[in-house]
């Protein structure tokens, strides 16, 4: 394996910028010793754990945008298969590179088999197994055209779940949402569920609007909808409302990608003073642009009519001639949404059923009977019957266990 190899690259050019990549570059060039130790202390400390230099080779080729990656993630052909091949035939010769060579090349006797000898991760398995002299570079590139397909490439690939405030960040470890805890609201979930597939397959789906009384899971749902899909390449994006002006900007960084994104607006409401929705609801519908067909936006709200309204607005303000166009003017945004559901709160057997399933899910061990007894006072209390009251109601009696065991009378 020599650097002229490396410098011939073109369509993977982008991986030489990559610092451990750089190092690996000057221990065949120079013997450097140091970046050499440099480039094994990236490797057995640079993450969250010890990873093997074939896999991080793995890891850049799907993570890396490069023309044949961000073709990939469009599901569009590439024009130049032969020079992927070739250049992927180079790569596989670097990886195939044993602990012994390296470190020889490196003029040191300490050998760190680790570095190429360590077990791969299972999703990066496919890339890896096939990042070798030994096999034929058109496996390989199928290889990586199937995983960027799926997950996507660049920052996409790095996670499901981001946010945005101007700027896109991964969220690495999301909470866990599941969508079996809601309860008394299936044929909403249904509804969304369906919407979310078609999104997914292809098909003409919808914006949505969930609203309804607070706490009844609302947020919960579009969360869970993440977890339930991200296996099949949804990628959700929450924008918090002071950067819903922003959206455009978000639209325009999506507009050239591949997957399919679901932006995220939780509580979006706002007060008749406030002209932000103006610019929400050119985004969503009313620009000659338009919106991507592979990006969605699904938003909750607590009020059906998003901008609040006066009885000044239905009566209509001296100064305003046209009264009724004002009040249309404030309905129009909750219009951009086609599909509307609206969440109520349980029922007093929906409330029973979902303690049981979110205590027995919490890891709350209590009989039933006096879970149901501290459910009931629980909601005559004034918390009421949501699921974010029952949440509040498990985590309430797991704290007071806890500090019984601390102090035991």
């Amino acid at each position: 394996m020599s650097i002229l190899e490396m410098q011939t690259l073109v369509v993977f050019r982008e991986i030489r910028k990559d610092p451990l990549v750089q190092d690996l570059e000057q221990v065949l060039v120079e013997g450097d010793t140091e970046r050499y130790f440099r480039m094994v202390e990236r490797l057995l400390t640079g993450g969250e754990k010890v990873m093997g230099l074939k896999e991080y080779l793995a890891r850049l080729l799907v993570t890396t945008e490069t023309s044949f990656t961000m073709a990939c993630e469009r599901k569009e052909p590439f024009p130049f298969d032969q020079c992927v091949y070739d250049e992927l035939a180079i790569l596989g010769r670097l990886a195939d590179m044993s602990a012994s060579e390296l470190g020889k090349m490196a003029g040191t006797q300490r050998t760190y088999r680790q570095i190429v000898d360590h077990p791969v991760n299972e999703a990066y398995a496919p890339i890896a197994d096939n990042l070798t002299a030994q096999k034929d570079p058109v496996e390989l590139a199928r290889a990586i055209r199937d995983y960027v397909e799926r997950y996507g490439c660049g920052i996409w690939s790095q996670a499901s779940a981001f946010s945005f405030d101007g700027c896109i960040r991964p969220i690495h470890r999301k909470q866990d949402y599941s969508l079996d805890l809601m309860i008394g609201n299936e044929s909403q979930l249904t509804a969304l569920r369906l919407n979310t597939e078609a999104f997914l397959s292809g098909e003409i789906a919808l914006n949505a609007l969930l609203h309804g009384d607070r706490g009844t899971g609302k947020s919960s749902t579009v969360r869970g909808i993440l977890n339930a899909y991200e296996d099949q390449g949804l990628k959700m994006i929450e924008v918090s409302k002071p950067h819903w002006e922003k959206i455009d900007s978000l639209m325009d960084q999506l507009r050239p990608r591949g997957c399919r994104f679901i932006i995220f607006i939780d509580d979006l409401s706002f007060e008749d003073y406030e002209s932000a929705y103006k610019s929400l609801k050119a985004v969503i519908e009313g620009e000659l642009e338009g919106k991507p067909d592979h990006v969605l936006i699904y938003a909750t709200s607590n009020r059906r009519h998003l901008i609040r309204e006066t009885w000044t607005d239905r009566m209509g303000d001296a100064d305003d001639v046209h009264p009724e166009d004002s009040v249309q003017e404030k309905l129009s945004l909750s219009d951009r949404f086609g599909l509307v559901i609206r969440y109520g709160t349980l029922n007093r057997d929906e409330y029973y059923d979902m303690t049981m399933i979110m205590a027995r899910r919490m890891g709350l061990d209590m009989p039933e009977e006096e879970l149901r007894t501290r459910a009931k006072y629980w909601q005559l209390a004034g918390h009421g019957m949501s699921g974010r009251s029952v949440e509040q109601l498990i985590i309430s009696i797991m704290t007071e266990n806890v500090a019984g065991k601390k102090n035991p009378q």
